[in-house]
């Protein structure tokens, strides 16, 4: 007798297609949640026992604990009591410069030394006089201190030029001389005029 033929392999059976989302799942991105969640959970009643999706926290976005919900009706996902939560991560520190850092600034100059303390000067100018030397400039109150001038050649002063040595330069005291242009003294008077000789004699 022949060997019975071997039957044909049983054909495997298709793959279940997905179901389709529908109008009364979550949404697979929950948005105010930074998370994604399984797809095609339906919404129910949520209570202690409504069934729980772990969901997986977006790119940039990490929590210390897993992220837990339940997909409730007109809420959407709702985080359970003790679930985690995804926050941003906080930016990575920027890499050190390559540049070494800038020198520090140049020691700022010494302040310059306090400049030496003005004097009058001994030609008084503006007096037509000469003082002493070396009488620094103050602030000249009535008290100060007063110096006696000596009147230039050719200028006299009557009573005698008293001056303080002020800042900005000599500077008269009431009741102090001038020195004034001494006027040049007259022409002298010409010679009275000599008498003429008397006329020579008639000759005999």
């Amino acid at each position: 007798p022949s060997p019975p033929s071997p039957s044909p392999p049983s054909p495997s059976p298709p793959p279940s297609p997905t179901p389709s989302p529908s109008a009364n799942d979550c949404p697979t991105n929950a948005t105010s949640l930074n998370a994604t969640f399984p797809a095609n959970a339906s919404k129910v009643f949520c209570h202690q026992n409504s069934p729980t999706y772990k969901g997986t926290c977006w790119p940039g976005f990490s929590s210390e604990a897993p992220i837990v919900a339940q997909c409730c009706d007109f809420v959407g996902w709702k985080i359970i009591t003790g679930s985690g939560n995804c926050v941003q991560n906080a930016p990575s520190p920027s890499p050190p410069s390559p540049h070494p850092p800038p020198p520090p600034p140049p020691p700022s100059p010494p302040p310059p030394p306090p400049s030496p303390p003005v004097d009058c000067p001994t030609n008084a100018t503006s007096l037509n006089a000469t003082f002493q030397a070396n009488v620094p400039e103050g602030v000249c109150l009535k008290g100060a201190k007063t110096y006696q001038g000596t009147c230039w050649k050719g200028y006299s002063s009557s009573p005698p030029l008293q001056a303080q040595c002020c800042k900005g330069g000599w500077t008269p005291v009431a009741g102090s001389g001038s020195c004034v242009k001494v006027p040049p003294p007259p022409p002298p008077s010409p010679p009275p005029p000599h008498p003429s000789p008397p006329p020579p004699p008639p000759p005999p």
